[in-house]
């Protein structure tokens, strides 16, 4: 059974479609031929679908499962896989969003105070320089205008990364909450 992991993780929470794809992928590379936590949850929603409650829903979809050899133990077990999974993604996107702030903020940074540093040097070596000192004045002004303009950008990356990872992390945590207390 190949399950549209997209559809079925599919939220109006979700405000980024790359990182949603990427969360997505995450969670694919972990998925089993067995029947487990997706294949459960794409039997749950075929049953709300149809009409019925959550409740009904999710002791049906297990009822039948159990016949397949899934239990309850070993659906949870394959929800904190694919919450892993997610973890996983969190962590990498945590380091790789501290690299940005690193080159894009924090380099700015150190490449404006050695513009100043040039600055000074200039001036208080030759007149002529004083041409050359314009410019790199006027770099120092944009510096400003570039690491505000990176922040942004990286703040929003965070902030649709996290409603997107919230969004889907939510799912998986409120549906083992159902498995644990209604199976």
């Amino acid at each position: 059974m190949k399950v549209d992991l997209k559809k079925l993780f599919a939220s109006d929470d979700i405000t980024n479609a790359k990182m949603q794809t990427a969360l997505i992928t995450a969670i694919g590379k972990n998925a089993s031929e067995e029947f487990d936590y997706l294949k459960f949850k794409v039997s749950v929603k075929k049953m709300q679908q149809m009409g019925m409650d959550r409740e009904t829903a999710f002791k049906s979809a297990f009822a039948t499962a159990s016949v397949m050899g899934l239990t309850k133990n070993k659906l949870v077990a394959s929800t904190k896989k694919y919450r892993g999974a997610l973890d996983k993604e969190r962590d990498q996107f945590a380091v790789a969003l501290k690299n940005k702030i690193a080159k894009n903020v924090d380099g700015k940074r150190v490449e404006a105070e050695r513009l100043k540093k040039e600055i000074l040097s200039h001036k208080e070596k030759i007149a002529k320089l004083l041409n050359e000192i314009e410019i790199y004045e006027e770099k120092i002004g944009q510096v400003d205008d570039v690491i505000n303009a990176a922040k942004e950008k990286i703040e929003s990356t965070r902030n649709d990364f996290k409603n997107t990872f919230d969004a889907i992390y939510s799912q998986i945590e409120e549906d083992m909450l159902n498995i644990d207390s209604l199976l």
